[in-house]
């Protein structure tokens, strides 16, 4: 997981770079390797929940989970259109670009990257 968010997410930083207009086919590959990491992401994420979860908790664990990712999404939607009108649409792009390359770094700081078989720590 480490590996691919290492690859793809730096790559958005040269999105607000790009001049006028954004070649189509550009844009179509850029999407699809983000695309790319989101699902491998959320495949590992559900396969970890549900490998350290009890049973009888799973049900409010993916609820928990599922309404705090779409709050984020709210969020960051309410984020960017801030930022866009705070300091245009290029700036906000940069912003959430440098965002969006930084977040592989908790993850390779995060114990849970270390760990070997799940129920131990490392």
């Amino acid at each position: 997981m480490l590996l691919v968010g290492v690859a793809v997410a730096p790559l958005a930083v040269t999105i607000p770079l790009l001049g006028r207009p954004v070649p189509g086919p550009l844009v179509a590959v850029g999407w699809a390797l983000v695309m790319l990491k989101v699902g491998f992401d959320s495949v590992l994420m559900m396969t970890f929940r549900q490998q350290v979860t009890p049973a009888g908790l799973m049900a409010r664990v993916n609820g928990t989970m599922r309404v705090l990712f779409t709050g984020a999404v709210a969020l960051g939607s309410a984020a960017a259109g801030s930022l866009a009108t705070a300091g245009g649409i290029r700036w906000a792009l940069g912003a959430s670009a440098a965002c969006l390359a930084c977040v592989w770094v908790p993850i390779a700081l995060s114990p849970v990257r270390r760990l070997t078989t799940l129920g131990t720590t490392p």
